[in-house]
């Protein structure tokens, strides 16, 4: 069994990816959502289904526990951001090929391929990197795997932090600017 993963981070803001969100519908994709320890379809992008972790398919999902398995359903995952008390997380996309079922390895693409798609999708949005500092140390570099949108920008700019969930002691910056 080969495993294969993709992530893609990002900042950006709950209203940029609630557009990127309702780009996906428009391209005919279904967005998921877990209620209740049960997978349910997302009626309506608004900005309450887009603060939760999404399950992002090509096909109609009926089996309740799907998410438990998102390779074996061909899902993406997308965990938002969030943003408060002055602070915006971290956005990351992701898939994985493979899964477990009664002890036995299985492996699809398909999450793969759909995540491929939904990252050209986005690849616009993107107008920059980060700078990943240490607040002990000082010490600076350049992630250019860590993306960023204009409006993450603008807000870092107006003095919210960029911060990343379970990180703690790193400031992140937009590439190229310097903190206060």
């Amino acid at each position: 069994m080969s495993r294969r993963t993709r992530t893609l981070q990002f900042f950006a803001t709950p209203g940029e990816v609630r557009e990127m969100l309702l780009r996906f519908r428009v391209e005919g994709l279904n967005l998921f959502e877990v209620v209740d320890g049960e997978l349910r379809a997302v009626v309506h992008v608004d900005d309450e289904s887009a603060r939760n972790r999404l399950f992002i398919g090509d096909q109609v999902i009926a089996a309740a526990d799907a998410f438990r398995q998102p390779a074996r359903w061909g899902l993406v995952v997308l965990d938002p951001p969030a943003q408060d008390s002055g602070e915006l997380r971290l956005t990351v996309l992701a898939a994985v090929n493979s899964w477990v079922e009664n002890g036995q390895g299985f492996v699809d693409d398909s999450a793969l391929r759909l995540f491929d798609r939904l990252k050209k999708s986005i690849a616009g949005e993107f107008v920059g990197s980060v700078d990943v500092a240490s607040r002990s140390t000082g010490a600076s570099q350049h992630y250019p795997a860590i993306r960023t949108t204009a409006g993450a920008i603008d807000l870092w700019r107006t003095g919210v932090r960029l911060v990343q969930p379970g990180v703690a002691g790193l400031d992140y910056l937009p590439h190229g600017e310097v903190a206060d």
